[in-house]
């Protein structure tokens, strides 16, 4: 009896330490957008890390996203997860060039467990993607791979270029080189802050003009908008760099430069579009002699490119175009060195940018948002909608406000769309089986409704309507 008794206890005792060891783990889920992709699409590949642990836990990602010649490859990302949350981890969206089946590397997670002190990783899945043919504009529009250090407060970015005609390799990272900090002059300095002074500016009007458009006190609204726009503004100053970093006679001006002995001391661009804009390059002698070369790209041809020298008294010495039969010779290595001194000027430009974006999103976070009462407006405005015969935009109202209440509730603070909250809720016990299957019909009415697949009727809005206001009272 007394074996019993002895062998019960060390069961009880094992399976509390089950209990106690099993589910502390920080989990990872890789996450895109469950749709069809084709060609001239954009991915975007979002992590979701959820903290069990009371108190917050720093943690480092290694993690490879590519798609044929294009994409991210992530050496070292540290970042930091608070306490008993799930962070969400958006990477920049990957341009689709290439179809085919892909898949997604897992992302790994390395981190010490605030309890034991000991090492720990934990992997996601791997996720596969398909891309269709789709717009074939892209062909011959360089293509990269970013690769990606940020730990231990030390931030490079390398990226190796292709194209399907052509393709050539050169490394940049957010701090320069060392020779080229040490001989950039006084002006290269005022420049830089000029450029730096213009990007507040810019920044300050796309904030006034968010706000002026505001409808409603949903701070995380503004945040993604204006977000968005800062990725897209980046997007389209990147891939305007890539497509004059390529232009041959751009690389043969700036080789010249340098074999007069000139540096490079900053880059400023100007696209209106991809393959449309403005460009200006600095250079500068030891004895203080400048150097400008400036262009133009229009849909992606050539023009007006000249180099123009100024001495110490400021004298214009333009340099005129000479006629030479001889080929100039092109070192692989000079090249890239080039092309990494314009992108180092160019990340730098655009990490100035992100800083002070970042500082306008905490400032909004700050204001706090009540979802729930946000969600009840939505749904009596949905309801009157719908009595004043704008009966599509009411059932949209309602979607709205579902996605918007499930998502807070699950910890997300960015819009989700209704597949990924449909995909969220068998992972997340939050809600009982009910309360999901009148979630996932709410959802699926109002989307049927959204893209044309069922037509609006009083019976279906007022269910709808009743599934919403039970689920936000």
């Amino acid at each position: 009896m007394m074996i019993n008794e002895r062998l019960l206890a060390y069961l009880v005792i094992f399976m509390l330490l089950l209990c106690t060891v099993d589910g502390v783990n920080i989990q990872v889920e890789k996450i895109v957008d469950d749709r069809d992709y084709s060609v001239g699409d954009d991915l975007g590949i979002m992590l979701n890390v959820t903290n069990p642990f009371d108190q917050d836990v720093t943690v480092r990602i290694v993690d490879k996203n590519i798609l044929a010649s294009n994409g991210y490859e992530v050496e070292c990302l540290e970042r930091v997860i608070p306490a008993e949350q799930e962070m969400s981890i958006l990477y920049d969206p990957i341009s689709l060039y290439s179809a085919g089946k892909f898949t997604l590397d897992k992302a790994e997670i390395t981190y010490n467990d605030p309890d034991s002190g000991k090492e720990i990783s934990v992997d996601s899945d791997k996720v596969n993607v398909v891309v269709g043919e789709g717009n074939s504009s892209r062909q011959g529009t360089q293509q990269g791979v970013t690769t990606i250090y940020d730990c231990d407060g030390q931030k490079m970015r390398s990226t190796s270029f292709s194209s399907s005609g052509s393709s050539f390799s050169f490394t940049m990272n957010s701090g320069g080189s060392q020779a080229t900090q040490q001989q950039a002059n006084q002006q290269s300095q005022e420049e830089m802050q000029r450029q730096q002074e213009q990007q507040q500016q810019q920044q300050q009007q796309l904030q006034n003009k968010l706000q002026n458009n505001q409808m409603s006190q949903d701070a995380n609204v503004l945040k993604q908008q204006m977000q968005k726009q800062f990725d897209e503004q980046n997007k389209m100053m990147d891939q305007f760099s890539k497509n004059v970093a390529a232009k041959q006679e751009v690389q043969q001006k700036h080789n010249d430069l340098l074999q007069q002995g000139y540096n490079m001391t900053g880059l400023e661009v100007d696209p209106t579009a991809n393959d449309t804009g403005n460009f200006k390059a600095q250079y500068s002698l030891p004895d203080g002699t400048t150097a400008q070369m400036t262009g133009s790209l229009a849909n992606n041809t050539l023009q007006n490119l000249t180099v123009n020298k100024f001495n110490q008294t400021g004298q214009n010495m333009t340099e005129q175009p000479k006629i030479e039969k001889q080929k100039p010779k092109r070192d692989p290595l000079l090249l890239a060195i080039t092309i990494l001194l314009l992108l180092a000027a160019l990340l730098l430009y655009m990490k100035k940018k992100r800083r002070a974006l970042e500082a306008e999103e905490e400032q909004a976070s700050k204001k706090r948002f009540n979802y729930r009462s946000y969600c009840r407006r939505l749904i009596e405005k949905a309801k009157k909608s719908f009595e004043n015969g704008e009966q599509k935009e009411s059932y949209f109202m309602i979607s709205d406000s579902v996605r918007t209440f499930v998502s807070h509730m699950l910890g997300v603070r960015t819009e989700m769309t209704s597949t990924a909250i449909l995909a969220a809720l068998k992972k997340h016990g939050r809600f009982d089986k009910k309360t999901q299957d009148h979630i996932r019909k709410c959802l699926n009415i109002c989307g049927m409704v959204e893209f044309a697949k069922y037509e609006p009727n009083r019976k279906d809005f007022d269910e709808i309507v009743s599934i919403a206001q039970t689920l936000v009272k």
